[in-house]
């Protein structure tokens, strides 16, 4: 029966039959243990302390727990502990889980948790130890301490406010010093206090409303501009953004937020639109400036407005046209000139030109002339306006160099760059675009983005461009396929922004695209890297389940039918002890390559764990399963003979179930598994 050896010559003695039956319970056991006598040397060994240290049951029995897995540092606390036992009964380690590190075979630390037991006398006791290995959750809790430091770290010492709230009646429950300095209370304070006690009252409603929506899923981000009262009643203006804070498992814990003073930026923008204000102002009731030269004798006057514009206090400024003229810088008063000549000739002449103040500042004007003839039609007078375009003409500047930046940009950009319709056509594409999906841009332009897009996708991406449009989401970023030109599959990264005109209205998209094929095939050979047997290459535990829940949906749906086998090799303990554990290993790799070499393309097979393997094969009937179950043991026994000789006999037992979709993948695998052992008690 397996590795446990034959019990059947000890039937007729009850009491070697109950040991028999404690030693495969003990072999069984989920931990290692490990039974020593008052001497410390090993009594009992089993199967789990055999794979955690690396010594086999005969090499341990009768060796000391010291010499064998106490690392040596720890050796001479270990024999004062026994003997402090054994002369007092005392001891701080008995009958209590202690973490203690261990050492196996190989040299390796081994950290265990040990749970010890004396039975019998105290002058002959007999010590019982289950020890589990904790490697795993000694990692699991320094990654988790790590990663804890790490966002304490920078959430201590973050520049910018932050704070974490819970979900229900939400109430800050930790708050950085960046937050309390921004709001001016400490700490003590901060904590436990609702958000919305400290938000201005005109902006609760519309953060009560994004936390709604966090809480129901409806937006992964809270994004807004909101008010908050300082502690000397201040109002201060904060670009504030919240989402939820998730645990391992994916459920939300709490709320985290940033929180950044802009106060100083509403300020600005405040003034600024003042500013605006005052221009559009003077605009509406023309206060522009204006100057009269009487032509017989040469004299100008100039208007308060035009004193200001040009810089001069009033009755300082050049009173003759030439004194004026020379105020118009030197590369635009040739064209001053000329216009002040066509004046003169048609009556009327306008242009843009440049006046240099005395303080060396240069102002963009637009000058307006014309002649008022006197009786007899004689030019007795030439008068002008001046409308300060400086800010036009900067705006104007400023505009062509932004065009033209964004032009080269969009050009000449490494990732893909489009300008896309509100139906979803092609407007403007760059070169970069028109590399990752293969077509030219005339050939774009006479298709929609919906046309290139993987089926499978166009749903989803659809559904972003409708919330954008409708305003419910400012930008959006998606993974996404494209159809190539020559119909391979192409993963892109798209970041899309609506541009509205002034009226809110939409316009059209902006879009980036960013080839991602590369990483996402990477990301799938690691999922299909974590769901093989690194040994053996075949699917592990993990990947072979999800393989049969996949095919007994199938079966279920299309009412088709299976079977699934459990496989275990019998006598392979022999191979680790008689050629070691790499020659084990290799008759596994050996094994599993047989295995697959007999079954069809279409069947799964997968390694479950030691020398335990699992087959699906799908849609095949009781007979053809059987079949297979024969041919795999023949081909396994051939197998080991040829690796082994005569020295190491290593058989099969396997068991198989149908299914039909009418029971799950663990009640199949349990009953496949009972089947496997009804043919290692006929074997």
């Amino acid at each position: 029966m397996g590795e446990g050896g034959p019990v059947s010559d000890e039937l007729g003695d009850p009491r070697g039959f109950r040991a028999a039956q404690l030693q495969a319970v003990l072999d069984h056991a989920p931990d290692a243990f490990v039974s020593m006598d008052r001497g410390g040397r090993i009594t009992e060994w089993n199967l789990q302390a055999v794979q955690m240290f690396g010594w086999s049951r005969e090499e341990a029995l009768g060796c000391t727990v010291a010499e064998l897995i106490v690392p040596p540092e720890l050796r001479r606390d270990h024999e004062r502990g026994m003997a402090r036992y054994l002369q007092t009964g005392e001891t701080r380690i008995l009958n209590r889980p202690v973490e203690v590190e261990g050492v196996a075979r190989d040299g390796r630390s081994v950290p265990v948790e040990l749970t010890i037991a004396a039975v019998g006398s105290r002058e002959e006791p007999t010590f019982n130890a289950f020890l589990r290995d904790i490697s795993e959750r000694r990692a699991h809790e320094l990654a988790l301490r790590e990663a804890d430091a790490m966002f304490r770290g920078a959430f201590t010492h973050a520049s910018v406010g932050m704070c974490l709230a819970t979900l229900d009646d939400p109430r800050w429950s930790q708050v950085n010093p960046a937050l309390c300095a921004l709001l001016g209370r400490s700490e003590d304070q901060l904590v436990g206090m609702r958000f919305d006690e400290l938000t201005h009252p005109d902006d609760i409603e519309d953060t009560l409303e994004g936390v709604r929506r966090l809480r129901d899923g409806e937006s992964a981000v809270h994004e807004t501009e909101t008010r908050y009262l300082h502690a000397d009643g201040q109002v201060v203006w904060v670009s504030l953004s919240v989402s939820l804070l998730l645990d391992a498992q994916g459920a939300a814990r709490c709320f985290i937020a940033q929180v950044l003073d802009i106060t100083a930026r509403k300020a600005a923008d405040e003034a600024l639109a003042a500013s605006e204000r005052r221009l559009a102002d003077a605009q509406a009731i023309g206060e522009v400036g204006s100057w009269e030269c009487d032509l017989a004798t040469d004299q100008v006057t100039w208007s308060h407005q035009l004193c200001r514009m040009a810089g001069f206090a009033r009755g300082e400024h050049p009173t003759t046209l030439d004194g004026f003229s020379a105020l118009v810088h030197e590369a635009d008063r040739a064209q001053w000139a000329q216009s002040i000549r066509q004046t003169l000739e048609v009556g009327v002449s306008e242009s843009d030109y440049r006046l240099v103040r005395p303080d060396g500042d240069v102002r963009w004007v637009h000058g307006r002339r014309r002649v008022i003839h006197g009786s007899g039609g004689r030019p007795v007078l030439m008068s002008a306006t001046v409308h300060d375009i400086t800010r036009r003409v900067a705006d104007e500047h400023a505009l062509r160099d932004a065009e033209e930046r964004f032009r080269r940009s969009f050009e000449e950009a490494p990732i893909g760059m489009a300008l896309v319709s509100l139906e979803g056509r092609w407007m403007k594409v760059n070169d970069s675009l028109c590399e990752i999906v293969g077509y030219s841009q005339a050939q774009l332009m006479d298709l929609r983005f919906q046309d290139i897009t993987h089926p499978h996708d166009l749903g989803s991406h659809e559904e972003f461009v409708r919330r954008t449009i409708a305003d419910e989401v400012a930008t959006y970023q998606i993974d996404k396929r494209y159809l190539h030109a020559d119909g391979r599959i192409v993963w892109v990264q798209l970041n899309v922004s609506l541009v509205r005109d002034s009226a809110r209205q939409p316009m059209y998209f902006i879009s980036q695209i960013q080839d991602i094929t590369e990483r996402k095939q990477g990301e799938d050979r690691l999922e299909e890297m974590a769901r093989r047997d690194h040994l053996t290459g075949v699917y592990n535990r993990r990947g072979f389940e999800e393989e049969l829940d996949r095919q007994v949906s199938g079966a279920r749906r299309y009412r088709r039918s299976g079977a699934v086998l459990l496989l275990d090799l019998d006598g392979f303990k022999a191979v680790n002890d008689t050629f070691g554990h790499k020659a084990g290993d290799e008759l596994l790799c050996g094994i599993a390559r047989g295995l697959r070499e007999r079954l069809r393309k279409t069947d799964i097979l997968g390694r479950l764990g030691g020398d335990e393997f699992a087959i699906v094969l799908p849609q095949a009937s009781a007979e053809q399963a059987e079949t297979v179950v024969a041919t795999l043991k023949n081909a396994i026994i051939r197998h080991s003979q040829r690796f082994t000789g005569e020295r190491v006999r290593v058989t099969a037992s396997i068991g198989f179930v149908m299914f039909d979709g009418s029971a799950d993948a663990e009640e199949i695998i349990a009953a496949a598994d009972a089947e496997m052992y009804a043919d290692k008690r006929i074997a």
